[in-house]
């Protein structure tokens, strides 16, 4: 039978070394990096969104076809002020929270 080296703590991996500022939690920190990525997630979503839109667009009247442009307007009438209000609050929470 072999016999498996067990490591200083009691993880099934063995040793697992800890980095002691690593192990603190910095609770300023995480919700900057939170906000901050959120934002840039918003900002993705809405430029997706408006260039997904346009090439729709695009195609559906290359191809003439007027009904579902009609219906794609008025998703994207509906949708834009949604992305643009979240997009807004995200920037506003992000650019004016406090400063350490």
């Amino acid at each position: 039978m072999i016999e498996e080296e067990v490591g200083e703590t009691p993880e099934d991996g063995g040793f697992i070394p800890v980095d002691p500022v690593e192990e603190r939690w910095d609770e300023a920190r995480h919700k900057a990096e939170t906000a901050k990525s959120l934002a840039v997630w918003l900002v993705c979503v809405f430029a997706g969104s408006l260039v997904l839109h346009y090439v729709a667009v695009g195609i559906l009247t290359h191809y003439g076809k007027e009904a579902p442009l009609e219906t794609l307007s008025d998703a994207f009438n509906a949708w834009l002020p949604v992305l643009s209000s979240l997009l807004s609050a995200a920037a506003t929470y992000y650019f004016t929270r406090e400063r350490e």
